[in-house]
């Protein structure tokens, strides 16, 4: 039981804090607080955009309420389960403090009122007088005000925004029902996590109940938290809807609330960039929001998951409509990866940027501004930003965003002329006329370069002018150039190392037109990845394709029972063993074409296959106990390597130093070996006496060699020496169940093995902690490669319906990056 703090006189608080616990809590005296509210308001009417904005009110305690909004205990969402645990004792710091300054705290674990019947707080509630304003729908769910009717919602949540996996939530339910909870509805009560003050809080979950207590306390201001946002927090009697309807000044904490919202579903974002879009529409069509560090300080609370780097657009020029472009483009192509807070320049003073002080808070800053100059606090925001060393990112007028080319600058305004040379490493100086095409091309020079992954390094004409650039800072690497005729080639897209060792990357390009096509979307999407640092494994988003989600890519049989490997080039083709007959290798573009890649030897069929750096393809040959060599260009067949005490070769893997290892089952005896075979064929029996070893791969490091025993259903690792050999055999995990097969690595280390007969595969850390698991279509997986233009599609080949699946990742493969590395 909490002692009652509000009918402590100051002085009381104090002495009770130091004597009882060894500290002194400050207690505010003010008669009011003041709170910073973010809302949203449009450019101009009807334009779609939005500033965003703060302002300041002065709230009085005593007329102050916080709802804390279907806290519960248990989920039928794992992953809701897991963020609730993350914001409860957040929430709990802020009502001890609510508390201290006079607050009123309303608990409202919906449905879970029998729980309480015997508690003070929910017979507090049952005691308030019954309001003379009763609204008349007060007790009912509101599915939408008046402002939203107009408008879209921002997501489908149609499927009730689980984002479990099939397989963690099967185990999650199971779990549910164990413990003798409706795996639908296991709420019973609020989590132990938030304290309930048995001498001053309520307890509801009635909207009439919930306005009498309100209105007996004279309450005006509510904040409302909890989860979910999209649903719960919304729609409630009690709700944001509700109240503002009813004439509250309504507000929701913003850090300490959450979404149902599957990434799975339209807009295919991330979870988290999911509830910022609600909360993007609740201060826009609602209400403000706060933060919670207002009442605690420090700083707003962030989910440990959300990753995301915070990009802030900025668009003030009006010639080639970035305010346009921009916004679909960020709504198409970075919700998976980046948090992104658009600003925009009024429609009504030039030299005004609404908003602009969010730059403090960005990761990562694109600038779209044309020939604008900035009073001093908001251009200082963007110099410090720069001296930070973040990143930035600039998109065609970016070049002379802050010159006014020696027209006078207004009092009180400052310009950065520098800008061009000092931070995108440009020398901007004029532009050729509209009425003149030129033809962009990749630069020789950049063919390996990050920022061109994907592109299809045809030359495209631009949108609209070339700018004349030349010469670009030392440092710059150009990455595109474009060509008028009868004009010398101009750089029209670079990356630049900043004298801060901030890096920028700046494209010229950037015209509406522009971005119909698929090749400068992808240049600009990788340009913004570079600049925030995940391209360091190649980390390019696709958000219209689901997340471990499975579709066939080639139609069922083209493949024999046999169908096995697979594996990537360095073009994206997928090659995989048995296409239409044993003893074949073919090859599948990553449209699902197939065809007869090569014949293996009449006595010869294929299994595991593996590439080197020098795109030399390498084949387990279990029936003659070879492993072989092909060379892709001439499609010549060789063998690399053979030992009569090999088995039957089955997978491979290649370490960094192009040294191959291979698992060698013995089906009958439940046996196994292992082997390297060194660059020049010789072989090297390295571990006997195993398991049925089958899936093989070596470690991102390259220091650890992973195999799985597939009737033992046993995962080992072991250390490679620096002389090639095997040492510190340590079991990773056991399974129960069902079979292995194929087996590979990502650039995280974490383990993708095929569960043959269970029609899966499942993703495991290096430790040996199930991370997810997906639903091949076909009972049997037999083996898996990673591929797709960024290293995130995995290819799967599955001998039940003898095709190649597919399914997309949040990482990239291990061996893809070998690839990028080259």
């Amino acid at each position: 039981m909490m002692l009652p703090i509000h009918s402590f006189c100051v002085a009381g608080m104090v002495a009770w804090a130091a004597t009882c616990c060894g500290w002194v809590h400050s207690v505010s005296l003010a008669e009011e607080d003041t709170f910073h509210l973010r809302f949203q308001q449009e450019t101009s009417p009807d334009s779609g955009r939005f500033h965003q904005l703060v302002r300041q009110e002065k709230w009085k305690p005593e007329q102050t309420a916080i709802i804390v909004c279907d806290m519960w205990d248990l989920h039928h969402c794992l992953n809701a389960v897991r963020r609730v645990k993350q914001i409860a004792p957040r929430i709990d710091q802020v009502l001890t403090a609510a508390r201290a300054r006079g607050f009123t705290i309303i608990h409202a674990p919906s449905s879970c009122m029998d729980a309480y019947g015997d508690h003070p707080a929910r017979a507090r509630a049952l005691a308030a007088p019954v309001a003379s304003d009763l609204p008349p729908d007060i007790g009912s769910w509101c599915y939408d005000v008046p402002a939203e009717e107009a408008v879209e919602y921002p997501m489908d949540q149609s499927d009730g925004g689980e984002d479990d996996t099939p397989y963690e939530h099967a185990q999650w339910a199971a779990h549910l029902e164990s413990i003798g909870r409706d795996p639908t509805a296991p709420w019973k009560t609020q989590t132990d996590l938030i304290t309930i003050d048995l001498q001053h809080d309520f307890i509801s979950d009635r909207g009439d109940e919930v306005w009498n207590i309100l209105q007996s306390q004279e309450i005006h201001n509510v904040i409302l938290t909890g989860v979910h946002t999209n649903m719960c927090v919304l729609g409630r009697p009690f709700g944001l809807r509700q109240l503002a309807l009813n004439g509250k000044n309504v507000v929701l904490m913003r850090d300490v609330t959450d979404t149902m919202y599957n990434p799975q579903r339209w807009p295919y974002v991330n979870h988290f960039t999911g509830t910022d879009l609600i909360l993007d529409h609740i201060e826009r069509h609602l209400c403000p929001t706060m933060t919670s560090n207002q009442l605690i300080g420090g700083k707003p609370l962030r989910f440990e998951k959300d990753r995301r780097p915070h990009l802030v657009m900025v668009m003030a020029e009006n010639e080639y409509r970035t305010n346009e472009s921009l916004p679909r483009f960020a709504a198409q192509h970075l919700g998976r990866d980046f948090r992104v807070t658009q600003v925009f320049g009024s429609d009504e003073e030039r030299n005004h940027i609404p908003g602009l002080e969010v730059v403090e808070e960005a990761d990562l800053l694109l600038v779209s501004i044309r020939r604008r100059v900035l009073q001093k606090e908001p251009m200082e925001a963007i110099r410090r930003h720069v001296e930070r060393g973040k990143p930035v990112v600039g998109i065609r007028t970016a070049s002379h965003a802050f010159s006014l080319r020696g027209k006078p600058v207004p009092q009180g305004y400052v310009e950065w002329p520098e800008f061009d040379a000092q931070i995108l490493g440009g020398n901007y100086h004029n532009h050729l006329g509209s009425q003149l095409k030129s033809i962009i091309e990749v630069d020789q020079s950049a063919l390996a370069h990050p920022i061109i992954t994907g592109l299809s390094r045809q030359p495209f004409v631009q949108g609209w002018s070339l700018y004349q650039t030349l010469p670009l800072a030392q440092s710059a690497s150009v990455l595109l150039t474009g060509k008028a005729e009868d004009h010398p080639p101009e750089p029209v897209a670079w990356t630049f190392v900043r004298a801060d060792s901030g890096r920028s990357f700046y494209t010229s390009l950037g015209h509406i037109d522009d971005f119909a096509n698929p090749d400068f979307v992808r240049l600009l999407q990788n340009g913004i990845h570079w600049a925030a640092g995940l391209d360091l494994n190649g980390v390019i988003a696709h958000p219209h394709e689901p997340l471990f989600v499975a579709r066939p890519l080639t139609r069922s049989g083209e493949f024999t029972p046999g169908i096995e490997g697979p594996a990537c080039d360095q073009q994206g083709n997928i090659f995989a063993v048995n296409f239409k007959q044993q003893g074949t290798i073919g090859r599948v573009l990553p449209n699902g074409r197939g065809e007869v890649f090569t014949q293996l030897a009449s006595d010869s069929v294929g299994n595991g296959i593996r590439f080197d750096l020098d795109g030399i393809m390498f084949v387990a040959d279990y029936k003659q106990h070879n492993v072989l060599r092909i060379d892709p260009a001439t499609r010549e067949v060789s063998v690399l390597a053979h030992n009569d005490q090999m088995n039957q070769p089955n997978d491979l893997a290649i370490g960094p130093d192009e040294t191959l290892y291979a698992s060698d089952p013995n089906w009958p005896a439940d046996t196994g070996q292992l082997w390297r075979i060194d660059p020049d064929g010789a072989t090297t029996r390295l571990a006997a006496n195993m398991g049925t070893t089958n899936g093989i791969d070596v470690s991102p490091d390259g220091h650890t060699l992973y195999v799985n025993e597939s009737v033992q259903r046993n995962v080992w690792a072991f250390t490679i020496t620096k002389n090639h050999t095997l040492a510190d055999k340590r079991l990773i995990r056991k399974f129960d169940d069902y079979g292995f097969d194929g087996m590979r690595c990502d650039v995280d280390g974490n383990l993708y093995i095929a569960r043959y007969g269970k029609g899966t595969v499942v993703k495991m850390s290096p430790s040996g902690e199930i991370l997810q698991e997906i639903d091949v279509l076909g009972a049997k997986p037999s083996n898996l490669c990673f591929g797709g233009p960024d290293g995130c599609t995995v290819y799967v080949t599955e001998v039940e319906h003898t095709r190649l699946v597919q399914f997309r990742v949040d990482r990239p493969g291990l061996a893809w990056t070998r690839w990028k590395k080259k």
